[in-house]
């Protein structure tokens, strides 16, 4: 166990922001695979969720933080440090290592949800009715989905399904792969540092990810057109070792409970709507082209990509159970 109990008066520094808290009984260590010196996730949601610890216990918690290049910043370890007691609290992605979660991509499903909030509404229920189990041994602090991914690509536009025929796309995952590949495009699976070195090079002809992520891997010079199809979602949570949860003082835990769960996962939405907002506005200052829904027929997209959808629907539902697709589909039900 990770946290430290401090029961003597003591002045500290929270790494996400530099405040002093005084006289803390519990300092959490909390952990992501982030750069924390950027617009992105961590000063959007990650560093005001500790700070909101911080304020709730009015003096009696700090939170320490260890991003990106730290001895806890690799992606692929973040569930593991926690449940094993190295971080208290994690952020993570669940599709990092692959595997791990594997009900829980049912929200990946291409085209299931088409908004931020749809998105993160849903994955929060499904967790709620159908995928607690796949989180045993940890505390579940929130549950969060990115607003639906965009194809962006270089100095050729793409409307229509047809038009992906030969395209070199770096995909997020392997149903967006499995995807891509299904309408004709050759998926490349690649981190996302290394897709601006692709785009200049000429190693790829484009990719699919969030809005924001043009912004956090600087792709305004490289990308020149956007079709806003809304592709996909990937899911991201953020856990407490089980065993520190359940040793905290009763008002300590209140005070966790008080900012996570449903009242966080409702705060995801807007930000990731901001956050795209942002992008969107800069790679139009930077001249580029933008295709939006109703300038094309998403729902031609969505009946190309029907065969592989139902493919993928049958798999997890052979691991997971038909209940779970179902809940899903309804859940996302226009």
């Amino acid at each position: 166990m990770r946290a430290v109990f401090i029961f003597l008066m003591s002045l500290s520094f929270a790494s996400f922001g530099g405040t002093i808290a005084k006289a803390q009984e519990v300092t959490f260590l909390m952990s992501h695979y982030l750069r924390d010196d950027g617009p992105g996730l961590h000063q959007r949601f990650l560093a005001p969720f500790a700070q909101s610890l911080v304020d709730a216990g009015q003096g009696r918690i700090a939170v320490e933080m260890e991003t990106a290049g730290s001895w806890l910043g690799l992606i692929s370890q973040q569930y593991e440090q926690t449940f094993d007691g190295l971080s208290d609290i994690s952020f993570g992605l669940q599709g990092n290592p692959r595997g791990r979660f594997p009900c829980s991509q049912v929200i990946e499903l291409p085209f299931l949800t088409d908004s931020a909030t749809e998105a993160n509404e849903a994955l929060w229920r499904l967790y709620e009715t159908h995928l607690r189990a796949e989180y045993s041994g940890a505390r579940v602090l929130a549950l969060m989905a990115h607003d639906p991914g965009v194809l962006a690509t270089k100095n050729v536009a793409v409307r229509e399904p047809e038009d992906l025929a030969g395209l070199r796309i770096r995909v997020p995952s392997p149903f967006v792969a499995r995807l891509m590949r299904d309408l004709g495009a050759e998926p490349i699976l690649a981190p996302p540092d290394e897709i601006l070195e692709a785009l200049s090079e000429g190693a790829i002809d484009g990719l699919v990810m969030p809005w924001a992520g043009l912004t956090e891997f600087n792709l305004f010079g490289e990308v020149t057109n956007v079709i806003e199809i809304a592709a996909y979602t990937t899911p991201f949570y953020l856990i407490m070792n089980q065993d520190l949860y359940d040793s905290l003082p009763q008002d300590i835990a209140a005070i966790v409970d008080s900012v996570s769960g449903e009242m966080l996962v409702d705060t995801f939405p807007q930000g990731w709507d901001q956050m795209s907002a942002v992008s969107k506005s800069r790679f139009l200052a930077n001249g580029g082209v933008v295709i939006e829904n109703g300038e094309f027929s998403r729902e031609a997209w969505i009946e190309a990509a029907a065969p592989i959808v139902s493919v993928l629907e049958a798999e997890i539902a052979a691991e997971c159970g038909q209940k779970l697709v179902d809940a899903a589909r309804e859940l996302t039900r226009d």
